[in-house]
């Protein structure tokens, strides 16, 4: 089992994405998001109502997320429904143990970068993860520090068998054949939390042109 997330910004070794050298950022973030729920997502404002999201959580998460079983808003009227659905969120990540500093639900609504980059990295590399237990990436922009632990200790492998994308068995020979990396140390030096941007005044649409 590999689950290297790469960053160069963070000093994280290089990774690879089966033979694709290329590193993932915000626009095959948001085509895989678009191939896994067929709902066309070009744009990060098109998270805000939470719906492709809990779409891909029940691509992922068979045995956790069954739509049809909960009260999903499929077409939300306001921004109250549009949180109820991030409540819906909220719930399912709690129950996998998916990590909760990750969820900014106010940052996602308002398409901010940071929030929503975070947030589809998490669920793009543990969806690969659960079809390749090899699977490495290399990430083109930061990706937070706690997010970065998380996805490269045995709580994502953990947080798939809970949730029915990975069987226990499975889980347990990945954890059992797990050996320290020569770049394992490298990646342990750069596990603190990246520090807030400074704010740049500028509006979300125009913050989102420079990923």
């Amino acid at each position: 089992w590999s689950s290297d997330v790469c960053s160069s910004d963070l000093g994280y070794a290089p990774g690879a994405m089966g033979d694709a050298r290329h590193a993932i950022g915000k626009l095959q973030l948001l085509q895989w998001l678009s191939s896994i729920t067929d709902m066309k997502c070009a744009r990060f404002e098109e998270l805000k109502d939470g719906i492709r999201v809990l779409k891909a959580f029940e691509q992922i998460w068979p045995r956790t997320v069954d739509l049809s079983k909960v009260r999903m808003k499929a077409r939300p009227r306001n921004e109250w429904e549009m949180k109820q659905n991030w409540d819906l969120i909220r719930q399912f990540m709690v129950q996998l143990k998916l990590p909760l500093k990750v969820l900014d639900r106010a940052g996602i609504m308002s398409a901010r970068v940071k929030p929503c980059y975070n947030f589809l990295v998490m669920i793009f590399f543990l969806h690969n993860l659960s079809i390749n237990s090899e699977f490495a990436v290399d990430f083109a922009h930061p990706v937070d520090g706690n997010l970065a632990e998380f996805l490269q200790s045995t709580a994502s492998l953990q947080c798939l068998a809970r949730g029915g994308a990975l069987s226990v068995d499975d889980a347990d020979e990945s954890q059992s054949t797990t050996t320290p990396r020569a770049d394992d140390q490298q990646v342990s030096e750069h596990r603190e939390p990246l520090p807030e941007p400074p704010d740049t005044g500028l509006s979300p649409a125009e913050e989102d042109l420079l990923i």
